[in-house]
């Protein structure tokens, strides 16, 4: 599954968010394709965050900004319920394994990519002066920039943490996705 934007695809506003959206797409996926559910669910410290926690919590995301665009899922709930923001990592009991994560992941991308596809110039400079994110700029553009960037910290969390568990750099696995010319086993 690669995720290309071609620019014609995109209002020209959306064309950046849309490419950061879809390079942390092929992260997470590159990201857990070789972990153990395990893996996933261990914290580096009691009140840490593990790969389970924030892979769901990017999940959670997504479907804010579905909601955000006008696109809202009936899945949105249970994953803010969950994995929502300001909720905190717990031991991972009752999350979904990491395989599980790695699907929903999957699925819903397609769908967030082809929302983002949807929006016109105008539809992202639409005012949303009531919304929880620190934000520049109080339109629908600068609420998705922010949570591409929301999403970038947590999948650079995510690299970090496959490291500290012994597993090989992201950049490894991407490196094994271009000689290959496609997915690194595990995706």
């Amino acid at each position: 599954m690669k995720e290309t934007t071609p620019a014609s695809t995109f209002a020209p506003l959306a064309l950046p968010i849309a490419q950061v959206f879809d390079l942390g797409s092929r992260m997470v996926r590159v990201s857990l394709g070789d972990l153990t559910n395990e893996a996933a669910l261990r914290r580096p410290h009691p009140e840490g965050s593990s790969i389970s926690f924030l892979t769901g919590h990017l999940i959670a995301g997504r479907h804010t900004a579905l909601d955000m665009i006008g696109e809202p899922s009936l899945e949105a709930e249970r994953w803010r319920q969950q994995f929502g923001g300001g909720l905190s990592a717990t031991d991972g009991e009752g999350y979904p394994p990491i395989e599980e994560l790695l699907v929903a992941w999957n699925e819903l991308t397609p769908t967030f990519r082809k929302a983002l596809g949807t929006l016109s110039e105008d539809r992202l400079l639409t005012p949303i002066p009531q919304h929880p994110f620190p934000t520049t700029e109080d339109t629908l553009r600068g609420v998705l920039t922010f949570l591409a960037f929301h999403e970038a910290y947590h999948v650079g969390q995510i690299g970090f943490l496959r490291t500290f568990l012994g597993y090989p750099p992201v950049q490894e696995r991407l490196s094994e996705t271009t000689r290959a010319g496609g997915a690194p086993k595990g995706d």
